[in-house]
């Protein structure tokens, strides 16, 4: 996993020992979601579809929310993204590339940039930056162990 931040945007690279239409399943269907990124997530993944995540942070409920703006199955998923006391939302990009063949034959690359911060009014943005990268790690490593565990076959 490559992970790299700017001052208003995060970039991770994730390579996927699975080919690409098998990733986007694993990003876009409610089943495999609740696997890597837990039941408190939902997802339309569709142009105009909702995205809501709730979760708590020191005790105290936070709702996540977001606008599909973009779904080009299996190569692009864009979606607005705000927790419910910002002012202001950022953008999340997910987009999946073949891996060259001479990389991983059957794998794919998963590239996820979180970007548009400058519109997010808060009093630290460099530490909600990191935040937001450091959760996007922890999420992204559990989707990469359930895509070994699909490449293994241990998954219909």
């Amino acid at each position: 996993m490559q992970l790299t931040t700017g001052e208003y945007d995060i970039r991770i690279e994730l390579d996927l020992p699975i080919p690409i239409e098998a990733a986007w399943i694993l990003l876009s269907t409610p089943e495999a979601l609740s696997i890597w990124w837990g039941a408190h997530v939902t997802l339309d993944a569709r142009a105009g579809g909702h995205f809501r995540e709730e979760w708590e942070r020191d005790g105290q409920p936070v709702v996540t929310n977001g606008t599909v703006l973009r779904c080009e199955p299996p190569a692009l998923l864009e979606m607005t993204w705000a927790d419910n006391s910002w002012s202001g939302q950022s953008r999340v990009r997910i987009m999946l590339e073949e891996t060259p063949p001479r990389e991983d034959p059957n794998g794919c690359r998963l590239i996820l940039e979180h970007c548009d911060w400058q519109h997010v009014r808060t009093d630290d943005p460099a530490a909600l930056i990191a935040a937001h990268a450091r959760g996007w790690q922890r999420h992204l490593q559990k989707l990469a162990a359930l895509a070994s565990t699909v490449a293994g076959g241990d998954i219909a």
